[in-house]
């Protein structure tokens, strides 16, 4: 089952165009399909990453565990295990331009085949999926931002249980 998944986050990575550095640009897309697909359930998305070769470690500025992607310039913030909702999954790059960000959602979203609406959350670029998801597309910083290009973050709130809503 890895296996598939991670052909599936290659797939998806091979179709987004590079932007700058090729290592960090593939592992945004790899964190980015994660939190899309499994970030309403912080064991599925922790499982994900770590089955990519992410690796788990506590950050002192976030508060939480953090996953380093393998080359460690993106990171990913999963919802912690048996979180309530809104759960929110996080990744976030100092390397990888915010256009590009963009982008991957995008790409996601239509690859992924899920159902989005393209709306603007303090100015800057989010979509509301069909799956009661928000995704906010915006710098990273204790601001949210939208102007810098080149630092990127991307949030994955999902803000009602999905299985719960069957």
């Amino acid at each position: 089952m890895k296996n598939v998944v991670l052909a599936g986050f290659l797939a998806a990575s091979a179709a987004v165009p590079a932007a700058g550095d090729p290592l960090a640009d593939a592992s945004f897309v790899t964190g980015v399909s994660i939190c899309i697909n499994f970030g309403s359930d912080g064991w599925f998305a922790q499982d994900r990453l770590e089955g990519a070769g992410w690796v788990a470690r506590y950050d002192a500025d976030y508060g939480v565990t953090v996953y380093d992607s393998p080359e460690g310039k993106v990171q990913a913030i999963p919802p912690a295990e048996g979180a309530g909702f809104p759960a929110w999954c996080s990744v976030v790059s100092q390397e990888v331009a915010l256009d590009f960000a963009a982008d991957v959602v995008r790409r996601v979203l239509i690859q992924t085949g899920v159902d989005a609406n393209r709306e603007t959350v303090d100015g800057c670029l989010a979509y509301r999926t069909a799956y009661d998801q928000q995704i906010r597309v915006h710098n990273d910083g204790n601001e949210v931002m939208c102007n810098r290009p080149d630092s990127a973050r991307v949030d994955v709130i999902t803000l009602t249980d999905p299985v719960g809503a069957q």
